[in-house]
């Protein structure tokens, strides 16, 4: 993306900082977690959610929400 921008990657990072309040790294794992919360808030799997999402494995994407969301999957099937 900062080559797209022509920055240099530190550059970059800081400007988004900057505009946004956030790192692009933060901000690509809300954009992965939002799309994962839809889709099991659906009814996808977990594995199937993780996979569409970039993540590793179930388990990543399960540590991901509680990590940053505070939520299990049971809790986006029951509530949303």
């Amino acid at each position: 993306m900062a080559a797209l921008a022509h920055l240099s990657p530190q550059r970059f990072h800081t400007r988004w900082q900057e505009l946004t309040g956030t790192t692009p790294q933060q901000w690509l794992r809300a954009l992965r977690l939002d799309e994962a919360e839809r889709q099991i808030a659906r009814g996808r799997s977990l594995q199937a959610c993780a996979t569409d999402c970039g993540y590793a494995s179930a388990s990543a994407l399960a540590y991901a929400l509680r990590r940053d969301r505070h939520l299990g999957a049971r809790q986006l099937r029951t509530t949303r």
